[in-house]
């Protein structure tokens, strides 16, 4: 037996007034916020990280190799994204990029050894590509079939452009006055605070109070229940339709193949056929 979704993506009437709507969510606006701390931490770390290497006497081949290191390790997390997200849920995904963010800050605001950054480098594929995926398909849950596009465009934008924006530019006025170490130290206790405040906000009160009404929360709901919305094809339908075909006349079945032959020999036939019934009377009569 084959399931077909014969669903079809609605047109938007209008965008602007359908992204409106959605950004009320009180959910999805909780989940803007904490993006946009994360990228804040994300931009500070990406501005000022090779800045404090370069004054533990890091060398430029070390530098590189933070970038590699985090890249490599993060692709098996990318991969597994989707079952851990499953199992742990957005939001704890999320909340465990905070925790992270708050280890790698501090670790590096620690260290004297320019080598030792790259214990906190591989963490990077949790506090990037781990949780930056879970906050892309938690914002894709919460947003509109019409609007998903836009949802995560503006998600996308706080986390890479306004909070590395912000996130570099509080890092370069706190630098001069407290020092580097302490302006790391300063961002480990701003993502921990957010963090904190993010999860018990969750707990307490949006998991108790989800975010209904849109499509595809609609859609997730509905196929827990059954496949509703999905029309059944037997796949025996194939087999049925060939005997019908092999009892059909010769006639019928080029038809059924050829719409031009339909209109010329399936016509001629019955106009012999109409020919046929009228001299049946005459010949009856002259009887």
């Amino acid at each position: 037996m084959l399931f077909i979704n014969l669903e079809f993506k609605k047109a938007a009437t209008s965008i602007v007034s359908d992204v409106i709507t959605v950004l009320k969510k009180m959910e999805l606006i909780a989940l803007f916020i904490s993006c946009l701390i994360l990228g804040c931490a994300w931009g500070f770390i990406e501005s000022f990280l090779f800045w404090l290497l370069e004054d533990l006497g890091g060398s430029k081949s070390l530098m590189g190799l933070t970038i590699t290191v985090g890249g490599i390790i993060g692709i098996p997390l990318l991969v597994l994204s989707g079952p851990i997200v499953k199992k742990l849920g957005h939001a704890n995904v999320i909340f465990i990029g905070f925790i992270f963010y708050t280890i790698r800050l501090l670790g590096y605001s620690l260290i004297y050894n320019p080598w030792l950054c790259l214990i906190f480098e591989a963490m990077e594929s949790i506090t990037f590509g781990l949780s930056f995926t879970a906050a892309v398909t938690y914002a894709a849950k919460l947003s509109t079939v019409t609007t998903d596009t836009s949802i995560q465009g503006m998600l996308g934008g706080l986390y890479y452009g306004v909070g590395k924006g912000v996130g570099s530019l509080i890092g370069g006025y706190l630098i001069k006055p407290i020092g580097i170490r302490h302006t790391f130290q300063t961002f480990a206790v701003m993502v921990t605070v957010v963090g904190i405040i993010y999860c018990a906000f969750y707990h307490l009160y949006l998991k108790k109070n989800p975010s209904q009404g849109t499509d595809i929360t609609k859609k997730d709901v509905e196929k827990k229940k059954g496949p509703e919305h999905f029309q059944e094809v037997d796949l025996k339908a194939k087999a049925e339709i060939a005997e019908i075909q092999a009892d059909l006349p010769v006639v019928y079945e080029d038809a059924m193949c050829n719409p031009a032959y339909e209109t010329t020999e399936i016509e001629d036939e019955e106009e012999e056929a109409r020919e046929s019934e009228k001299k049946t009377p005459t010949m009856n009569g002259q009887l």
